[in-house]
């Protein structure tokens, strides 16, 4: 059975969920600016979206789980995990160039940043959403977890790029402070509960 996965996923598949950015905007959904498929669509064109994934093994013992051989000490993740001997790691990306797209609107003006950082971000989770259900289509999960929830220290962010070789396949890296870079960049633990008869 194949335990690695990678793969792309064309920019126009990944659907800008309007609640989501509405949160991210800190507004009413109905009250989202009328342009917002203009920018969206001029946004996806500085999309390179790509995933890596690893099938994993769960071992949970009291507040403390090991992910493919990773000890991370967290009562949050092993709630989240117990009961699981299989896990999914997975690390999504939307590339650099966003990054570059950002920076750019930083320099135009403070409110069109805000905007495009939102869409970002939003498009972001429509991503890492459609890699979860792509993934998981055979199994019944737990939720998505990511590191720094919780008391899950975000300093298992770099085993967690490990396992899943998002350096190597995506170019993600994490500075000194555990920022990861691209920006708009998430990783996840799903436990995988059973296999879909």
């Amino acid at each position: 059975m194949n335990n690695f996965f990678y793969g792309e996923i064309d920019a126009n598949d990944i659907l800008l969920d309007n609640n989501e950015l509405s949160l991210r905007l800190m507004t009413k959904r109905q009250s989202l600016p009328d342009n917002i498929k203009e920018y969206e669509s001029l946004l996806k064109a500085n999309i390179n979206a790509k995933y890596t994934a690893k099938i994993v093994t769960v071992d949970c013992k009291s507040d403390t789980v090991i992910l493919d051989g990773v000890l991370i000490k967290s009562n949050s993740l092993y709630k989240n995990l117990k009961g699981c001997n299989k896990g999914i790691v997975l690390c999504v990306t939307l590339g650099h160039l966003v990054d570059k797209t950002l920076l750019k609107y930083s320099f135009k003006s403070t409110y069109e940043h805000f905007l495009v950082d939102a869409i970002y971000s939003a498009l972001c989770e429509s991503l890492c959403e459609l890699v979860d259900k792509k993934l998981t289509e055979n199994y019944i999960t737990k939720n998505r977890f990511s590191v720094g929830y919780g008391d899950c220290d975000i300093e298992y962010q770099k085993s967690i790029l490990q396992i899943v070789n998002a350096e190597k396949y995506l170019s993600v890296k994490l500075s000194n402070s555990l920022l990861m870079s691209p920006t708009k960049t998430i990783t996840a633990i799903i436990g995988i509960e059973n296999e879909r008869s």
